[in-house]
């Protein structure tokens, strides 16, 4: 079963959902954890983001950023559990994340990590979504979207993957034209 996890009343990891209030609007957010994702200081980051989330418990971008710091040091089943997560609790946090120039190599790197992973590393399901997940960060919403449909399709109904497909989905919607006033 795919969301068992989801009911520990502990986190496990720093990027596990937890029940707790909502972060204030307030809360101060640290964007030190994706200076040293762009530096290549992936253990820091995973430790940064690890506390930004621990901070803010609601918010994805933290987890995407543990994530992404997690996979390129090779822990692809704790980085797929951390984006599903961040997407469960936070869909739109995810739409606003923009993945910058610096970030860019390093997502599509792990775009094909994932595609090629074994499954000693990561489950076909949890695999299928990162890519897609990555695909998405990248704003290339049809290759997510081909990803993405044939994980649901597979059975994947996890929260967070249902929540991506949706994003995906609103994307994908032609724009609809504003009459002139």
């Amino acid at each position: 079963m795919y969301d068992t996890w989801v009911t520990s009343p502990e986190p496990v990891y720093p990027a596990d959902p937890v029940d707790v209030e909502p972060a204030r609007p307030d809360a101060v957010v640290d964007d030190s954890g994706w200076t040293a994702l762009s530096d290549g200081a992936y253990e820091d980051a995973v430790r940064r983001f690890g506390d930004e989330s621990l901070a803010n418990p609601m918010r994805a971008e933290p987890k995407v950023g543990y994530a992404l710091a997690d996979a390129a040091l090779g822990h692809f089943e704790l980085a797929a559990r951390s984006v599903n997560s961040g997407l469960w609790l936070e869909r739109d946090g995810v739409r606003d994340l923009k993945i910058d120039d610096s970030l860019g190599p390093l997502v599509r790197d792990l775009i094909g990590q994932f595609a090629s992973a074994r499954p000693d590393q990561v489950s076909e399901a949890d695999a299928a979504f990162m890519v897609a997940a990555l695909h998405y960060l990248l704003r290339e919403v049809e290759a997510a979207h081909k990803t993405i449909t044939a994980a649901v399709e597979n059975g994947d109904r996890r929260p967070g993957t249902l929540n991506l497909l949706d994003l995906i989905n609103d994307e994908r919607k032609p724009a609809t034209v504003q009459p002139h006033p």
